[in-house]
């Protein structure tokens, strides 16, 4: 059975999640930097793109199962308010296929 639709881009988000994401203290990964890689990865893929509202609403609870966090509206970056998740960066040393 082949996965469609909405359950096909939680099981790569949640593959996203596990192997892209990782615990690092004092770092913030910002919602804007993880939609685009997991926007190369759905490119590399070959599906259809998803929107930013549609990748954050469907990472939150991963992220939050995975990693006890919550995505935060509060994070200040170069003297502006960004989402994001604290203590949390992309691994650059895993690349996804």
């Amino acid at each position: 059975m082949e996965l469609l639709g909405p359950e096909l881009f939680e099981r790569v988000a949640r593959v996203f999640v596990e192997k892209m994401l990782e615990p690092r203290p004092k770092e913030v990964m910002l919602i804007a930097l993880a939609y685009e890689s997991f926007a190369r990865l759905i490119k590399q893929k070959e599906m259809l793109p998803i929107k930013r509202s549609q990748f954050k609403e469907l990472m939150k609870p991963l992220v939050r199962e995975r990693f006890n966090t919550s995505l935060r509206n509060d994070l200040v970056v170069d003297g502006r308010y960004m989402q994001g998740w604290k203590d949390l960066a992309l691994n650059s040393k895993v690349v996804l296929e």
